[in-house]
């Protein structure tokens, strides 16, 4: 897994750089230096404590949520749960971002059950329109990973 992902995947969480080079199998020395390119870009911030130096999400960060729902959709298209709902040719599938976890809509098919991705993941299938504005525009707001919203 690439560093950025511990970040997607654990986007509140701090990291300090020993433990995400033993996490990635690289030196702390490249792993530093990912880190401070991506804090230089304000996609990661960093804080020193208790002699450390410890980084985590920027989530005020265009780029870093950038980052994320392409992570995310990939993870999402990954999984063989995916595979099977896009045989089924659904109308549109939609993820919405909620940081501690995502909400991804499926419009067009119902589904009870996905595949695990590393985020929770709350299930939302639709059979026929959206009917409900609110989640009509929470999902036009969201990352589109297949098909077309529409209204």
């Amino acid at each position: 897994m690439d560093i950025i992902e511990y970040f997607v995947k654990h986007p509140r969480r701090e990291f300090y750089v020993r433990e995400l080079a033993k996490l990635t199998g690289k030196s702390p020395t490249t792993v530093s230096k990912r880190l401070k390119d991506y804090s230089k870009k304000g996609v990661l911030t960093s804080e020193s404590k208790f002699n450390h130096l410890l980084f985590r999400a920027n989530l005020d960060n265009e780029e870093y949520m950038d980052i994320r729902n392409f992570y995310l959709g990939r993870y999402i298209k990954s999984t063989k749960s995916y595979g099977l709902i896009i045989k089924k040719s659904p109308l549109s599938i939609v993820f919405i971002d909620n940081i501690d976890h995502i909400e991804l809509a499926i419009v067009g098919q119902s589904i009870s059950k996905f595949d695990e991705i590393g985020i929770p993941i709350e299930l939302r299938s639709y059979a026929g329109h959206i009917k409900n504005k609110e989640q009509l525009i929470r999902m036009i707001n969201g990352t589109k990973i297949f098909g077309t919203i529409k209204i």
